[in-house]
């Protein structure tokens, strides 16, 4: 493995367990780890979904080992029920946990929030930055 991912990995886990100091307790920590990772991944099925009805409608004629029954119509509504299902399931994830103070809601959403934002802005930076120092 190449030393740099190792690195930044050990950076990213050491950033990420700073975030126990915000949080008030260790079951919340969790919580909000868990959290974030659920969004992360919701976040993939969505662009799963659009990415296989947008190549549904711009290559039809690409033969595919697997149709879904009902033709363009049955596509659409199986891609639109599954981000339906998961943007509800994305909002529903920042619902904290019962039993965290007031004053730590805030905190809790606007952590999870910004971490978020981060691991899905990071790889398209990573991306951009590499494809800039490829052309060079």
């Amino acid at each position: 493995m190449a030393k740099p991912v190792l690195v930044a990995q050990a950076l990213i886990g050491s950033l990420i367990s700073l975030l126990f100091i915000v949080e008030p307790s260790v079951s919340s920590m969790f919580w909000l780890l868990s959290a974030m990772l659920v969004q992360l991944y919701l976040m993939m099925y969505m662009m799963l979904f659009a990415a296989a009805l947008e190549l549904r409608r711009s290559r039809p004629e690409v033969e595919r080992p697997f149709r879904v029954p009902g033709g363009r119509w049955g596509i659409r509504l199986a891609c639109g029920t599954g981000i339906a299902f998961s943007i509800a399931a994305f909002v529903v994830g920042f619902i904290p946990p019962a039993g965290l103070p007031e004053s730590s809601v805030a905190t809790h959403t606007l952590v999870l929030g910004c971490a978020i934002a981060f691991g899905a802005l990071a790889p398209l930076a990573i991306s951009r930055w590499s494809l800039s120092h490829q052309d060079a």
